[in-house]
């Protein structure tokens, strides 16, 4: 399985990295990480997502979608992903 990742993108003291994964069938899959500093302390969170997609675009799409619903609700999102930050 091969990743590669697009360029992050920074909002206020997020910043969001979509990533895709390549697998052996062909398909690719999408993935998240939501780094923060505040407060002289660091967090990463990593957000694996089981939708397959046919297409690197439609997975990547598709993980910058997540890491902006991230941004809208992080409470709500990371509950249901289990964790926070």
């Amino acid at each position: 399985m091969n990743t590669i990742s697009p360029r992050p993108f920074t909002i206020g003291h997020f910043t969001i990295t979509p990533s895709f994964q390549t697998h052996h069938s062909g398909n690719f899959s999408s993935s998240l990480s939501v780094s923060s500093f505040i407060n002289n302390q660091s967090k990463i969170l990593y957000f694996n997502f089981d939708e397959k997609f046919k297409t690197m675009d439609k997975a990547l799409r598709y993980a910058c979608y997540q890491g902006h619903v991230w941004l809208s609700n992080p409470i709500k999102f990371s509950q249901f992903h289990g964790d926070s930050l």
